[in-house]
């Protein structure tokens, strides 16, 4: 799952934050006893619908408009430390039930809230939502999936292709033969399959010659350094080649300058992501974004 992470936009359990600094110093029985209260703590604000989504849209440069809007997700608590926050979503992503269930959660709302969007505003785009590697290991997801695509599930009936899955790249597979059967499953029902955290996560190159997989996410962490660094504007121009004649659509997330969109649409990239075009809001800020499709800044067009 995705989380925001603005410094005061994350939270996380009372009891995560009173002893990140002090595991080192407790027994390994009180470690699981911490673990396991974590786990009840995000089990009641998932139950409690204390959790919220916000979204950011990914736009579509050379058409300015919406490509897609992805689900992050919100947590409505206390502050997290920002040095907490990669380890807290990597903690989640390897616990399997705690995944199983966020996942499922984020997606039920996402698909909520794209039929809102869909009916009241006549959005026609897709809402892409990050799902962990345990999730699709587990047949149950793909239950879940299979009853949101019916048309009672949603206020309008869903077109599966205007779902995409993320699929986070923070943690290794464990079970890889398991995950490919249930993206090829998830591909026959129409469900468009992205990988998040290329590059940077645990994605290779591997993944690019899978037919199922249809969108490649590039980390920001490239973006980061694509104005200043020769040999990531080398590897950004050569891998747009290779993902074109791969058939793949390339998202560039972390664009906060113009310039970097500018260089970016030069050498043929098209679908960005980032503060620079909008930060992520809840659902009546995204409605009016997409009302208004105010996609650009002044000076970058």
């Amino acid at each position: 799952m995705s989380l925001i992470r603005d410094d005061c936009s994350i939270a996380s359990p009372r009891s995560y934050i009173e002893t990140r600094n002090s595991n080192r110093l407790i027994s390994k029985d009180k470690q699981v006893k911490v673990a396991q209260q974590e786990q009840a703590d995000i089990y009641e604000l998932v139950s409690d619908n204390k959790l919220s989504l916000n979204y950011q849209p990914v736009i579509n440069f050379r058409e300015h408009q919406v490509y897609c809007i992805e689900a992050l997700l919100n947590w409505k608590m206390l502050c997290c430390q920002a040095g907490d926050t990669e380890k807290f979503i990597s903690d989640i992503e390897q616990d399997a039930a705690l995944s199983l269930r966020l996942d499922t959660y984020v997606l039920k709302t996402a698909m909520r809230d794209l039929g809102f969007l869909s009916s009241t505003y006549g959005y026609r785009g897709s809402v892409s939502v990050n799902i962990s590697p345990a999730s699709l290991e587990n047949k149950e997801f793909l239950t879940s999936i299979r009853e949101l695509l019916l048309p009672s599930a949603s206020w309008v009936p869903l077109d599966p292709s205007r779902l995409v899955l993320e699929i986070t790249e923070r943690v290794p597979w464990s079970q890889p033969e398991r995950i490919l059967e249930s993206i090829a499953e998830l591909t026959r029902l129409g469900v468009r399959i992205a990988v998040d955290d290329f590059i940077t996560g645990y994605a290779n190159f591997g993944v690019l010659l899978n037919e199922d997989v249809t969108i490649v996410k590039i980390d920001k962490g490239i973006t980061e350094r694509l104005l200043t660094d020769k040999s990531v504007q080398t590897f950004a121009a050569q891998f747009k080649e290779l993902a074109n004649h791969l058939n793949k659509t390339v998202i560039v997330e972390g664009i906060e300058e113009c310039e970097q969109a500018m260089w970016l649409n030069e050498h043929g990239y098209q679908f960005f992501q980032g503060y620079f075009f909008a930060v992520p809001t809840d659902i009546q800020g995204i409605a009016r974004y997409l009302k208004t499709q105010s996609v650009y800044r002044s000076g970058c067009a």
